[in-house]
């Protein structure tokens, strides 16, 4: 005789971790739905950025993010960093020279 006890819990186990699964996708589903609907209505730069960046941190913790925009045809540049909480001015500083760092040596 099989042992229904055995298989019943691990059919319980896996449908809490589907369910839960199936939360964050439906959470994550809703953040791009949201997302979507205001770029839609965004004209400038700015406003993307900042509303890109604050769907990013509804699902991801960090403490700070940076988006980096290139304009080729202007031969400009723009760096945006968004910090999450307070962060000191010197780990800020030096993400930007990491950035610009790299940003040269992209050159070619």
């Amino acid at each position: 005789m099989e042992n229904t006890g055995i298989g019943a819990g691990k059919l319980v186990e896996e449908n809490r971790r589907l369910a839960q699964e199936l939360k964050q996708r439906t959470f994550e589903l809703s953040i791009i739905y949201d997302l979507s609907n205001s770029i839609s209505y965004t004209l400038d730069y700015d406003s993307f950025l900042r509303l890109i960046m604050e769907s990013l941190n509804k699902s991801i913790d960090y403490d700070l993010s940076t988006f980096l925009i290139i304009l080729e045809e202007e031969h400009k540049a723009k760096m945006v960093i968004r910090v999450a909480h307070p962060i000191s001015k010197d780990i800020v500083e030096g993400v930007k020279c990491n950035v610009m760092t790299a940003l040269g040596g992209l050159r070619s």
